[in-house]
C-alpha cells in the first residue's frame, strides 16, 4: 500500500509552490486544503469511477488530487469532442456523473460545475493509501476508426513512467515544469504527476499562446517543458534564451528532422521520444547530444525492452504499458504489447519508427510508408507542412497522396518529381498531389493522416 504523492508533498514540503496559474502561487498546503475540501463532497456522490470535462487550470489541478484522494477513478474527456461523441464514451465505460470546468448540457449525465461542487454539503473521511495495481486514470485512444479504446492506466503506470522520464531528463523536486499540452491528453496528465510525485513545481498554462508561454518561461524560471511538433515550430523563432531552459519534450515519431535541426542550432535541450497513451506518454527517448537524433531515432533499447516482431511491429515488456481496455481486448503476446507501430532497429539497438500500421499504404503488393515519402518532401520544401495518405485505386489496391499546406506553384510539383526520381523507387512516388489551406490535425496539435483522409479524399472538401 503506498500514501498519495500529493499527502507525501504535504508532509514533507507544505510551504514550497507546488503549482502557479494566472501568476498566484499555491503551496503543496495550499493544494491539499482545497483537494480535501472538493474530496469532501466528491465523497458524498458515491460513485466509483467520474468523468473530468477539464482544461488547463488550477481548478482542474485541484479536481485531479481530489479525486485521487477519494480513491475514484478519473475517466479524461476530450473537451473538443462533441456533446454525442462525450456521451458515447461515457456511455461505454459506465459513466454517468461528470464533473466539468467548461459548459456541458447533457440529459444523461449528471453534470457539475466546480462551483456546484463546491456547494455541496461535505463527508468527512479517512484518505486510504492505493495499491499499485489500482486504476488511477481511464484515457480514450484517439486517431483510430470506430470504437475508440478505453485505456486504464494504473498509478503503478504513471510512477513507472516518471522513472523512465525523470532518468532520461534528469529532473528533481528543484525542477519546473511548464503544462502547454492539453490536460485531458496523456503528454499533459503525465506531467501534472511527475511534478507531485518529485514534489516540483508545476505553472500551468491555460491557452498556447506564443508570447504568453515566453513570458511563463521567464517569469518563473522554468527548466523543462514538453511541445508537440507545431508548439515548437511556433515558438521557435520567438526571442527567447532556450539555454535556460534544462530539457524539451517532444512527441515522437511525427518529429521532422529540419525542426530537430533548427533546435540544435538554438541550443535547444531536446529530447524527441516515442509512446501511446497506453504507455503513459513516452516509453522511450533519445537525448539532444545523441548523434542519432538527427536520423530519426527515438531512442537506445536496453535490455529487449522493445523488440520487432516478424510484420516489423514494435513490441513492448515495461512497466507503462497498460493492463489493458474498459471495452476491448489488449494485443499481447509473451508479455509483450504490440503497439502495431512499424519499426526498425539498427546494429547498435537503436529504434525508428517508420509509421504506425493503420497508416501503411500497400499497392500492388509493396509496401509504402508514409513517412518516408514525407521525409523526402521535407527535405525540397522544409517550410512546409505536409502529409501523405492513401487512395483506393482499382488496379494497385491503394495508392499514395501527397498533400501540401500551401498555395499551389508550377515549379513546386517538378522539383519534387526531381527528388522522388532520385531518392524513391517508382511505386512510392504519390499518383496526385493536393494543395490546402490547411493540413487537419488532432485536439494536440498533431497532424493526422485519418483526418486529412476524410476530408481530402473521401470527402473532396478541398
Amino acid at each position: 500500500m503506498n500514501t498519495h504523492w500529493l499527502i507525501e508533498q504535504y508532509n514533507n514540503n507544505p510551504h514550497k509552490i507546488a503549482m502557479i496559474f494566472r501568476d498566484k502561487n499555491y503551496t503543496f498546503e495550499a493544494v491539499y486544503q482545497q483537494s480535501m475540501a472538493l474530496a469532501e463532497r466528491i465523497k458524498s456522490l458515491e460513485t466509483k469511477r467520474i468523468g473530468l470535462l477539464i482544461h488547463n487550470s488550477s481548478d482542474a489541478y485541484f479536481l485531479i488530487n481530489a479525486c485521487m484522494l477519494v480513491g475514484v477513478e478519473i475517466v479524461m474527456i476530450n473537451s473538443r469532442l462533441t456533446h454525442d461523441e462525450i456521451t458515447k464514451q461515457l456511455a461505454d465505460v459506465d459513466v454517468d456523473v461528470v464533473i466539468a470546468t467548461q459548459p456541458l448540457h447533457s440529459d444523461s449525465l449528471t453534470v457539475y460545475s466546480y462551483e456546484s461542487l463546491m456547494d455541496m454539503d461535505s463527508v468527512s473521511f479517512e484518505v486510504e493509501s492505493y495499491d499499485d495495481d489500482d486504476i488511477l486514470s481511464i484515457m480514450f485512444t484517439s486517431g483510430t476508426t470506430g470504437r475508440a479504446k478505453a485505456v486504464k492506466q494504473t498509478y503503478g503506470n504513471h510512477f513507472a513512467s516518471d522513472t523512465r522520464c525523470r532518468a532520461g531528463m534528469g529532473y528533481s523536486e528543484d525542477s519546473v515544469w511548464l503544462l502547454v499540452n492539453p490536460i485531458f491528453h496523456i503528454s499533459g496528465l503525465s506531467i501534472v504527476f511527475r511534478t507531485l510525485i518529485n514534489g516540483c513545481t508545476l505553472v500551468i498554462n491555460e491557452k498556447f499562446n506564443e508570447q504568453s508561454i515566453i513570458d511563463l518561461m521567464n517569469t518563473h524560471a522554468v527548466t523543462h517543458t514538453s511541445f508537440v511538433p507545431i508548439m515548437l515550430e511556433r515558438l521557435i523563432d520567438c526571442e527567447f534564451d532556450w539555454t535556460r531552459l534544462e530539457g524539451v519534450l517532444l512527441g515522437g515519431a511525427g518529429v521532422r528532422t529540419p525542426l530537430l535541426k533548427r533546435a540544435l542550432e538554438q541550443n535547444i535541450r531536446v529530447f524527441n521520444s516515442y509512446g501511446m497513451t497506453e504507455t503513459m506518454s513516452q516509453m522511450i527517448m533519445i537525448p539532444y547530444n545523441d548523434s542519432k537524433i538527427l536520423d530519426g531515432a527515438v531512442g537506445k533499447i536496453i535490455n529487449n525492452e522493445i523488440i520487432l516482431n516478424e510484420d516489423s511491429n514494435a513490441l513492448v515488456n515495461l512497466p507503462v504499458v497498460t493492463p489493458g481496455y474498459l471495452n476491448a481486448e489488449i494485443n499481447t503476446s509473451d508479455g509483450y504489447f504490440n503497439t502495431g507501430d512499424i519499426g526498425h532497429i539498427d546494429d547498435e539497438g537503436y529504434l525508428y519508427i517508420l509509421d504506425r500500421r493503420q497508416d501503411l499504404i500497400i499497392s500492388g503488393g509493396e509496401n509504402i510508408y508514409p513517412s518516408e515519402i514525407e521525409k523526402v518532401v521535407h527535405g525540397v520544401l522544409p517550410d512546409v507542412e505536409c502529409v501523405v495518405v492513401k487512395k483506393a485505386d482499382d488496379v494497385w489496391g491503394e495508392v499514395p497522396v501527397l498533400i501540401l499546406e500551401c498555395e499551389e506553384e508550377a515549379n513546386i510539383i517538378s522539383r519534387l518529381q526531381l527528388v522522388f526520381d532520385e531518392k524513391l523507387s517508382r511505386y512510392k512516388h504519390p499518383k496526385d498531389v493536393l494543395f490546402v489551406r490547411e493540413i487537419e490535425r488532432t485536439s494536440t496539435g498533431k497532424i493526422s493522416r485519418l483526418l486529412n483522409r476524410e476530408k481530402f479524399i473521401v470527402n473532396k472538401d478541398l
